[in-house]
Formats: C-alpha cells, structure tokens, sequence
C-alpha cells in the first residue's frame, strides 16, 4: 500500500495553529475565528432540534465553510476552491428556490459576507498551494 502522506507533511498541532495564524494575510484568522464563532452559535440553537431534522443543515453548511476556511488559512487551493464551490451551490440554491419559507431551511444565512469571503480568495488565489 501506497503512503500518500510524507513524513514532511505531518505537523504537530502546535506547529498547524502557528502556520495558521502567521502564513496567512493579517484578515484571514480573524474570519477563521467568526466562522468557528458562527458555528458554535449555530450548534448552540439546535440543542433542542431533533437530530435528523431540516434544521441541521444550517449546522452542515457551516461546517463545510469553516473547515474550507481553515485551509484557506493554511494556503490550501482545496480550502479556496471548496469555498468557492460551496458558496456557488449557496447561491445557486438560494436563486432557484421560489419559496421563503424553502429558501430559510436549505441555504446558509450568510450568503451575501460569503461571497465578499470568496473575494478575498480570489484576490489571495495564486497564493494558495
């Protein structure tokens, strides 16, 4: 079986949270932190939400934007162009559904600060590995 991890890019914790603090522009840990922010806030209000309900989604779609944000802090293409992807379904969902009420359940309710998020990774994009 192949290994496809190299001994060179296992970090320590310690060394991942430095690299994600310090090889990033100065504006890119401060949105990590509101995205982990939103997301506990998220997972705060579903405590009462049974588990396999339409509410969860929310928690979902903040997971997905918090883990790519993560590794856009760590100058990942993956953590960019998952933004990215995620953010285009955000948008594409919130546009064809004709229902509010649809609208409120399926997509996240950050949808217009990520897509100024996804401008700053564009802007930052060649930077990424």
């Amino acid at each position: 079986m192949v290994s496809y991890l190299r001994s060179s890019d296992m970090r320590s914790p310690k060394a991942l949270l430095v690299d994600l603090i310090k090889k990033p522009p100065f504006i890119f840990p401060f949105i990590a932190l509101a995205h982990i922010a939103w997301l506990l806030f998220v997972a705060s209000g579903l405590r009462h939400a049974p588990f396999p309900g339409m509410e969860w989604l929310q928690l979902l779609w903040m997971v997905g934007y918090t883990v790519c944000w993560l590794g856009v802090c760590d100058l990942r293409k993956w953590g960019g162009v998952g933004y990215l992807a995620i953010t285009m379904l955000n948008q594409g969902l919130y546009f064809f559904l004709q229902n509010d009420v649809q609208r409120h359940l399926y997509t996240s309710s950050l949808w217009l600060i990520d897509i100024m998020f996804c401008f700053f990774i564009l802007f930052f994009f060649r930077r990424l590995k």
